[in-house]
């Protein structure tokens, strides 16, 4: 069986949507999320182009292992042209999107053209629809998830949300995309240029979909060897305690940024063993 796959196409100032398929030999090729995304961006924005301009594209897509067994692999990586430098860029963030979006039989969104208001893409098993979010005009992110779940009655493992804050509606050079819980794609002003589409928020339900493996058995034998290396990687740190297990080590090398880049010096570093052990696991 051949590895295809379809992109959504978003075109805001239209108000329309479509499904395309990505032929076989760009999947091979361009590999993953930010693969696929910088060929879209090369094929499709020529030079002059600005980061504000409608022209410009955000292409929000996923690799070819997202939604299997394999841990870690629903990460989406969002390409586009950014107001930090007007040049191309690419950021990731973890989540359920990825997977969520290969759920619903997609491996990506390619954005487009610039929305009269504010809106909301929400993507479920009835389709793709553009709606009107001027009612989250101003939330903070982690509001914006409450929000838009507690109306649809959906927990966060059943509909993944990820929107721009009030820094992102204003255009703030650095503001970021943020999602499921505190997973952020912050690098060249991602949520500045959603902001500018008038991108508030992409939701996307999980699905039934389930990506072709063509050998399941052997899938899931490479895949516990896998998980056991990340649990006792580094003695176990990132395991239990996120990147959290990393400050120590970054105190001691002198690149702990502390009090917003004015100093590397954090001499109570060694309290964070004193954690207790289920905000170790959890991160929080």
């Amino acid at each position: 069986m051949p590895y295809t796959a379809r992109m959504l196409r978003v075109d805001l100032s239209k108000g329309t949507t479509s499904d395309e398929e990505v032929p076989p030999d760009v999947l091979r090729k361009w590999i993953g999320g930010t693969g696929l995304g910088t060929h879209y961006l090369m094929q499709e924005i020529p030079p002059g182009v600005e980061w504000d301009d409608p022209e410009n594209r955000v292409i929000i897509s996923t690799g070819p292992l997202a939604g299997t067994r394999v841990s870690g692999t629903g990460t989406i990586s969002a390409v586009f042209k950014g107001p930090m430098n007007n040049l191309a860029g690419a950021t990731q963030a973890n989540g359920y999107l990825g997977a969520f979006l290969r759920s619903q039989g997609y491996l990506g969104i390619i954005l487009q053209g610039k929305a009269d208001g504010l809106k909301r893409i929400a993507i479920d098993e009835n389709g793709v629809r553009i709606t009107d979010a001027t009612t989250y005009a101003g939330l903070p992110v982690w509001q914006l998830e409450d929000t838009i779940r507690g109306e649809e009655g959906l927990t966060d493992k059943q509909l993944s949300v990820f929107g721009i804050g009030p820094a992102g509606e204003h255009k703030v050079r650095f503001s970021a995309l943020v999602g499921d819980r505190g997973h952020v794609a912050s690098h060249n002003g991602i949520g500045a240029v959603l902001g500018e589409k008038g991108v508030k928020a992409i939701t996307c339900k999980r699905g039934k979909v389930r990506p072709h493996v063509a050998d399941n058995a052997k899938l899931n034998e490479l895949v516990k060897p896998l998980f056991v290396d990340a649990k006792e990687f580094g003695g176990g740190a990132i395991f239990n305690w996120g990147t959290g297990g990393g400050v120590s080590g970054a105190a001691r090398g002198g690149w702990l940024p502390i009090k917003n880049y004015t100093t590397s010096i954090f001499e109570e570093h060694g309290a964070a063993t004193a954690m207790p052990a289920c905000l170790r696991r959890c991160g929080c």
